[in-house]
């Protein structure tokens, strides 16, 4: 997923608009290209929608580990996305996350969520 600041887009063509806003009748589809992916990136993730995701979680008395998917993205303010999965107990499990809780309490791959786990049993 890539997602670019339409502001910085739009500011970006301002050369192309006439002094009533309305664009030149013709752009170079090549150049329009070239620009838009010349653009900063907002959020780019490895995070899409029906991934498997596994999330660590204080349940009850002690941590677990729930495999999840993701079932929804979006962008506000920071890129998100939601999880659902099930506890050990067959209770269903629905998370939200921002970007940033990858690699803390979000993993993409089971073995480094199961040594996070590990790690935080001895805490507790």
């Amino acid at each position: 997923m890539r997602l670019i600041d339409a502001d910085k887009l739009v500011e970006s063509f301002s050369g192309y608009l006439n002094n009533d806003d309305k664009y030149y009748g013709q752009f170079d589809t090549c150049e329009l290209i070239e620009r838009i992916n010349k653009q900063p990136t907002v959020a780019q993730s490895k995070i899409e929608v029906n991934n498997t995701v596994y999330v660590i979680t204080g349940y009850g008395t002690s941590w677990e580990l729930i495999e999840c998917k993701v079932k929804r993205t979006y962008y506000s303010k920071k890129f998100k996305f939601s999880v659902v999965g099930k506890h050990k107990n067959g209770n269903i499990y629905n998370g939200s996350f921002a970007e940033s809780s990858i690699g803390k309490t979000v993993f993409l791959e089971k073995p480094k969520a199961e040594a996070i786990l590990e790690s935080k049993k001895c805490k507790w």
